[in-house]
């Protein structure tokens, strides 16, 4: 899990709680309700409230210690989120089982990547690798696995753009995965330029494919 905690610690300065917070708000404000469920659900969703909490925190900390460029701080708080994320999630798989495919993948999506960020930026890169997964899991939006439905293409790599890529990773080779985030930029050009008489869409589309060959 190392490398996944060093690749992320050094791509995202600020992780995003808001989510993790109004859950846990709307889990409190409802608490009258929640006393009259059965003792295991009731015990089962505080459960829940308290990893959400700690989860927020596990944020907050890894935000300022980003900040305060205490990086090994970080990395640790990152390890501890994901922790919290599986046990949150009830996940079943063994954390070893992802480690190999993510890391791997990371290593190769990075190197892949690395020139297209340089020319476009991380906000516009995470937009391409939004679209890119949308397309690759044909845009589920309910889907009854949470890392399946549709990404909101706002170029944050948040918690649901993560788990996206870690599914994706124990699903698709890194082969398959950069196909996608390479018709992801190319759809992302073309929509945003085609009304625009001054902007050379096709040489675009053949900067994008240069930028992400391999």
């Amino acid at each position: 899990m190392n490398n996944l905690t060093a690749i992320i610690t050094e791509s995202i300065d600020t992780l995003d709680n808001s989510r993790m917070e109004q859950w846990a708000k709307s889990i409190t404000d409802d608490y009258e309700n929640i006393l009259k469920f059965s003792k295991l659900l009731k015990n089962r969703i505080m459960h829940n409230h308290g990893l959400l909490k700690e989860m927020s925190s596990c944020t907050c900390r890894y935000n300022h210690l980003h900040k305060a460029r205490l990086m090994d701080g970080a990395k640790q708080e990152l390890n501890r989120l994901f922790d919290l994320m599986d046990d949150f999630k009830g996940a079943s798989l063994k954390r070893e089982k992802v480690n190999v495919d993510s890391d791997y993948a990371l290593q190769e999506l990075k190197k892949f990547t690395n020139n297209h960020v340089q020319k476009v930026g991380m906000e516009q890169a995470v937009k391409d690798f939004q679209f890119g997964m949308n397309l690759l899991n044909k845009n589920k939006k309910e889907s009854v696995i949470a890392s399946k439905r549709q990404l909101k293409e706002d170029g944050d790599f948040g918690e649901k753009t993560l788990a996206c890529f870690c599914d994706a990773c124990k699903n698709y080779s890194p082969r398959v995965i950069k196909k996608y985030i390479r018709l992801g930029a190319i759809a992302n050009v073309v929509f945003n330029t085609k009304n625009n008489s001054r902007i050379n869409t096709d040489k675009l589309v053949c900067t994008i494919c240069e930028n992400l060959k391999g």
